[in-house]
């Protein structure tokens, strides 16, 4: 979407007139590509702003797993196209945009297919050939010995580089390669104001694209790491990135597939590996452009759902919101709450920051009180005695669960668990019992 705006204004030779504030303005050629691309990053960060501060955050709750899943599987199988023609060697294939482009691309290579290059082929079945076993096959055995993998994607690089030196891959069996890299960092300019007007149709879509890839990586990797991810932080750090990097020659910034995975493959668990990224690249920037130049190029309500604690009323069976009682009797470790909401995929990050709520502070929503342990209990006395909280979730409100509902319940139980608490289940409903 960037390159298709970028082309639009850097390259149309064609008279153009764009509508502004209602007025028929005619666009003044000749901007340089870097100038358009370092407008409509801040354009996007503007807008990526723009959204944090009127607190649409909560919307990113409606990425469910589904959702989820289904984004990053197609923005993959995209990345996936996209890199056919530097694995086949077959370039000047015509520009491919809207519905179904992924398609019409791969059209485009199998009709070309003729004029694949041998070397492009054989190049990259060993690059890849060369990943998968060292990292499906050697880095486990080495994990196993020592906390440090090998980096297989770093060595490809270098070796990658070498080779295409040696054996002028370029020059001689017409490899495309990165070619020249400047030595030395751009100076931070201003970028020109004038094209902004010209940019806000393609930078609102383009802002929108890149927050649903980025909560859909985050929410994918903060469920396989057990953490939750703040949509309005994520905003503002997507908004103030793009804002800040709009003064150096770059890209509209946006979260990397590949780069993300690699680094969760490697174990990557904190944004500290930034920083000896950035060292790396600024040594890259500065004195490595040569080495790297040969380099081949393949290589809403229920959103916000309110929940309460619940206590016996004296004299009896009942129990009620705390807050709307003033007589109650508590129960030692023993802590009952009530979510007032199905548990739906728009609402279980709530849920989630409920019971971290009550584990974090448990003992200032728990009274003190003797535990007694009826002799029908569902728990021994052995089990009893190491499980010394329980935490009863009311689930009448439930009138619904789906399926991530149940993936959070089965989380919160087995997480709560391992921290001594044991969850109990009172009143569900009949589909959600079933379910």
């Amino acid at each position: 979407m960037s390159g298709k705006t970028v082309h639009r204004l850097a390259y149309d030779n064609e008279n153009m007139d764009m509508s502004v504030a209602n007025a028929s303005t005619s666009i003044e050629h000749g901007y340089h590509p870097v100038e358009v691309a370092s407008a409509l990053t801040l354009a996007i960060g503007f807008v990526q702003l723009f959204i944090a501060i009127l607190g649409l955050d909560f919307l990113t709750v409606y990425f469910s797993d589904q959702i989820v899943a289904g984004f990053t599987t197609g923005a993959a199988v995209h990345v996936f196209v996209t890199q056919l023609k530097d694995v086949t060697g077959i370039y000047g294939t015509p520009r491919r945009t809207g519905i179904g482009n992924a398609i019409l691309r791969v059209y485009d290579i199998v009709v070309e297919i003729y004029r694949t290059n041998p070397t492009t082929i054989l190049v990259s079945t060993i690059a890849i050939t060369l990943l998968y076993i060292g990292k499906k096959l050697i880095n486990p055995l080495v994990v196993a010995h020592s906390p440090i993998p090998i980096p297989f994607e770093l060595l490809m690089v270098i070796f990658g580089a070498l080779a295409s030196w040696l054996l002028h891959l370029e020059s001689e069996f017409m490899v495309r390669t990165v070619g020249d890299i400047p030595t030395g960092l751009p100076l931070p300019s201003l970028p020109r104001l004038s094209i902004l007007p010209y940019l806000i149709k393609e930078a609102i879509p383009i802002a929108v694209v890149t927050i649903a890839v980025h909560i859909s990586m985050a929410k994918l990797l903060a469920k396989q790491n057990n953490y939750s991810v703040d949509g309005k932080q994520e905003l503002y750090a997507l908004g103030f990135t793009s804002t800040i990097s709009s003064f150096f020659p770059v890209y509209p910034s946006s979260c990397s597939l590949a780069r993300t995975m690699v680094n969760a493959s490697a174990g990557t668990r904190t944004q500290l590996f930034a920083v000896f990224s950035s060292v790396f690249i600024f040594v890259v920037l500065q004195f490595g452009g040569t080495f790297l130049g040969p380099l081949p190029m393949k290589f809403f309500a229920n959103s916000r759902p309110r929940w309460h604690i619940l206590v016996n009323i004296p004299g009896t069976g009942e129990y009620r919101d705390v807050e709307r009682y003033q007589q109650v009797n508590f129960v030692e470790n023993v802590c009952v709450v009530r979510f007032d909401a199905p548990l739906l995929f728009t609402n279980v990050e709530k849920f989630r920051e409920m019971v971290d709520v009550i584990t974090r502070n448990w003992e200032s929503v728990i009274c003190n009180s003797e535990l007694e342990t009826k002799e029908n209990s569902l728990l021994d006395e052995e089990e009893t005695t190491r499980l010394s909280k329980f935490l009863i979730i009311d689930c009448s409100a439930f009138v619904y669960i789906d399926m991530m509902g149940v993936n959070c319940l089965k989380e919160t139980y087995t997480d709560l668990l391992k921290q001594g608490i044991r969850v109990m289940f009172a009143a569900p409903k009949g589909e959600s019992e079933e379910t």
